[in-house]
């Protein structure tokens, strides 16, 4: 469970970011950001408190969560998301809502060796990030 102890860069782009980002009904800055810079993520943990930092160009966002309890948290664009991580065989599989806007997504972190594969699912449209650690 500790691998994803870590700083992680994004390598190449996001296969079918533009479809996950049509189900997201995402606004042009949100496009720009997810299609043309490639970011940085850190996972720290303290006893069973995790942390999550993320920074895409000038999107940043800072994330404290326990495993397998919701967290409240806003979401790329200001959106109001409910969250809860859990770890199932093997992998981190993270559940996200935002009533606000109608849908759940799914991301499920897979960790070989120092590559994080990050399968994300929203309204039946798949995208794939890889991300390697630095």
């Amino acid at each position: 469970m500790d691998a994803l102890i870590g700083k992680w860069q994004q390598v190449g782009s996001v296969e079918n970011i533009d479809g996950l980002l049509d189900a997201a009904d995402a606004p042009q800055e949100i496009r720009h950001v997810a299609k043309n810079i490639k970011g940085d993520v850190e996972y720290s943990k303290n006893g069973d408190a995790w942390h999550f930092c993320a920074q895409f160009g000038t999107f940043k966002s800072d994330k404290d969560f326990k495993l397998n309890e919701e967290f409240d948290h806003m979401g790329v664009g200001g959106i109001p998301v409910k969250s809860t991580v859990r770890f199932e065989d093997g992998r981190f599989v993270e559940s996200h809502v935002a009533a606000s806007k109608g849908w759940v997504a799914k991301h499920t972190k897979t960790i070989t060796g120092d590559t994080m594969t990050i399968e994300m699912e929203l309204k039946g449209v798949k995208a794939v990030q890889h991300m390697k650690r630095v």
